[in-house]
């Protein structure tokens, strides 16, 4: 448990300074925005970093082998497209 306020602690700072401005807005539009550059990124990378690639309804033991074989690189780029 401790070292989970530990983490906590190390990760509230950073956040609130990230944390938007007061009395910014995000609006519908910007939203939709978002939501069209998103779809824009998952066609770039294709079959390349598909959702089909990660594997659904395994065992823990299959999830791990397979992100296991992943790079590095391929790891941080599928938190970047499907942080679920």
């Amino acid at each position: 448990m401790g070292s989970a306020i530990e983490i906590d602690n190390r990760y509230a700072k950073i956040l609130r300074e990230v944390k938007a401005p007061d009395g910014l807005a995000v609006t519908d539009d910007m939203l939709t925005d978002a939501a069209h550059d998103m779809g824009d990124v998952l066609k770039a990378v294709g079959t390349y970093l598909s959702k089909d690639g990660i594997p659904q309804e395994k065992s823990a033991a299959d999830n791990k082998k397979w992100w296991d074989g992943l790079t590095q690189e391929q790891r941080e780029e599928y938190q970047t497209l499907y942080p679920a």
